[in-house]
């Protein structure tokens, strides 16, 4: 019992520090890349709106300055500005940096709307970003006033890719060493609980052992334990119980053997022997009962000579009469020798002495 009990303990700290730690490596992974998300968005988006005042101020060719600088952000990997339809047809189609790579910045270009990838590598984690820029009034700029294009048209789109990878393990690397200090919590919770939990077992072990040796009429087994609460009551009332009842079964025996007069073959189960006893004990009185009603002496031999040949298996005995007042004694029945006693005696009762004879009846 004590080595599944340890085994199930185990294994619930175990679940508990796996899920634990899932917990802790995916909340300090999605707080990670989600920072890293919205310092992308953050950086895109500068890069949107400085490109339009640097549009309305005519400087647009320090605009490689500026994304030089913008690449020289340890996380950024890179960024582009990629031209749309109405942009190519007006200043052509610019460099291949401007144009889209993928199916992630053609869907921009097509649809308008914001699209977000996160590509986890084992040794590598990059969060690519991209951001259309649309022909509408922002913060007071009007677009339309330098380009040929409908209100509300994407003219182009930023993409930006950042190295999300540090951040990640850093994360990680926070997980797991919180993961590792909580296995040591769990490592001596685990002792704790099984140092706690062992005298507890032993005592049911024992109790265990207990009922099954009073299940086979041993009450001699005292419960030992070293525990002061509860538990030590409990095994101080089985102690109390066991023992009076080893006490009282005993004094029953002992009453029932000087009732009926002889002892039944002990086998050491006090229960077993104590049930025989009391059964020969109503099978006496059943007897008694019995040959209360019989009529004749006839019948009350008869019935004894049925027990003991059938009950008590005899081969040899006898029984016989004496009439006290000629002094005879008659033979009622001899079974396995033709004749128990003298001659002598059958004519002269007083010539028995010595003989061992019980009188069961004597006539009148």
């Amino acid at each position: 019992m004590e080595r599944r009990l340890t085994i199930k303990i185990w294994l619930l700290l175990g679940l508990i520090f796996l899920l634990v730690i899932s917990v802790l490596a995916l909340s300090y992974r999605m707080l990670a890349i989600r920072e890293s998300k919205s310092k992308a968005l953050a950086i895109a988006e500068l890069v949107r709106d400085t490109l339009t005042s640097y549009m309305v101020m005519g400087v647009m060719d320090q605009r490689n300055e500026f994304l030089d600088r913008i690449r020289e952000i340890p996380t950024v990997e890179s960024i582009r500005v990629i031209r749309g339809e109405a942009v190519i047809k007006q200043f052509g189609p610019g460099s291949l940096l401007q144009t889209p790579q993928d199916d992630l910045e053609k869907k921009v270009l097509a649809e308008g709307k914001v699209v977000e990838f996160l590509k986890e590598g084992i040794e590598k984690a990059t969060y690519k970003v991209v951001i259309p820029y649309k022909a509408v009034p922002t913060k007071g700029i009007n677009c339309l006033n330098c380009h040929q294009a409908k209100e509300g048209e994407v003219l182009g789109a930023i993409s930006l890719t950042m190295d999300v990878t540090p951040v990640r393990n850093v994360a990680l690397v926070l997980s797991f060493a919180l993961g590792f200090i909580f296995l040591l919590g769990m490592i001596g919770t685990g002792v704790i609980l099984k140092n706690f939990f062992q005298p507890y077992l032993r005592l049911i072990e024992q109790i265990k052992h207990a009922a099954q040796r009073a299940k086979n009429g041993d009450f001699t087994y005292r419960i030992a334990t070293e525990l002061e609460d509860e538990a030590k009551d409990l095994a101080d009332n089985m102690n109390r119980t066991f023992e009076h009842l080893d006490k009282m079964l005993g004094e029953i025996e002992g009453k029932v053997r000087a009732m009926i007069g002889y002892s039944v073959l002990k086998t050491g189960n006090i229960l077993s022997d104590t049930f025989k006893m009391v059964d020969e004990l109503l099978k006496i009185y059943k007897f008694k009962r019995v040959i209360e009603k019989d009529r004749t002496k006839q019948d009350v031999y008869k019935r004894l000579i049925d027990i003991f040949t059938e009950y008590m298996s005899l081969d040899k005995f006898s029984f016989y009469e004496v009439d006290p007042k000629g002094n005879r004694i008659k033979p009622v029945w001899v079974e396995g020798m033709e004749n128990w006693c003298d001659e002598v005696i059958y004519n002269n009762a007083d010539e028995y002495v010595g003989w061992k004879i019980t009188p069961i009846f004597e006539t009148s």
